[in-house]
C-alpha cells in the first residue's frame, strides 16, 4: 500500500472524508475493501474523463462552450450493456439520445406480421435517436438491442435541447457541423 493510494482513499472514498473516517472505514470494512474502493474510484474517474473526451469529439458537442459542455456531461450517464440487453423498446418514452462508445447496437422494429425488421446497425462513435428528440417525438419508433457487450452514453435530451434553445449561436454552429 503506497502513501499516494492511501491519500487517494481519504480524498475520494465516500466513507473517507477525513483520516478519522478512513480509520473507521478500514476497521468496519477492512483496509483491503477501502483500497479496492479507492482503486475502483480512481478507475471510474479516469473512465469518466475518457468518456468526456469521446463525447467532446462528437460533432454534436464540438461547438459547445465549456460551460454548456459541462452541463451536458452532468446530464450524461454511462450504460453498460451485455449482448442481447435491451437499451430501449419501441414506443418507450424518449428522454435521452445516445452515443455508442464501443460494441454494436441493432435498431429494429416489429412489423404488423410480428417479424423483426432491422432498420440500422450502430457502430462506435455514432449517435442515435437524436432526430427523435429534436423532432419532439414522444417515443422511440424502434427497439435498440446490444449485438455485443457495449458501452453507451445516454445524453439527457432536455438538457441538450435547452442549450440549443438558449443559445442560437451554438445551435447554428452545431447545424453547420452536421451539414
Amino acid at each position: 500500500i503506497s502513501v499516494s493510494d492511501f491519500s487517494f482513499v481519504i480524498t475520494m472514498s465516500p466513507w473517507c472524508e477525513s483520516r478519522w473516517h478512513c480509520r473507521i472505514a478500514s476497521n468496519v470494512f477492512g483496509l483491503k475493501w477501502v483500497m479496492k474502493t479507492a482503486i475502483n474510484l480512481r478507475e471510474r474517474l479516469l473512465l469518466d474523463l475518457n468518456f468526456q473526451e469521446f463525447l467532446r469529439k462528437n460533432s454534436l458537442f464540438q461547438e459547445f462552450s465549456e460551460s454548456d459542455f459541462s452541463t451536458v456531461v452532468d446530464h450524461t450517464t454511462l450504460c453498460k450493456l451485455n449482448t442481447d440487453d435491451i437499451l430501449f423498446r419501441q414506443q418507450q418514452k424518449a428522454t435521452d439520445f445516445f452515443l455508442l462508445v464501443d460494441g454494436k447496437i441493432k435498431l429494429s422494429l416489429l412489423s404488423i406480421e410480428w417479424t423483426e425488421k432491422i432498420v440500422d446497425i450502430i457502430f462506435p462513435g455514432n449517435t442515435f435517436a437524436e432526430a427523435i428528440i429534436l423532432n419532439g417525438l414522444p417515443g422511440f419508433p424502434v427497439n435498440a438491442v446490444a449485438l455485443s457487450d457495449s458501452n453507451v452514453l445516454l445524453i439527457n435530451a432536455e438538457a441538450y435541447t435547452n442549450i440549443l434553445n438558449n443559445s442560437p449561436k451554438t445551435c447554428i454552429r452545431v447545424m453547420a457541423t452536421l451539414s
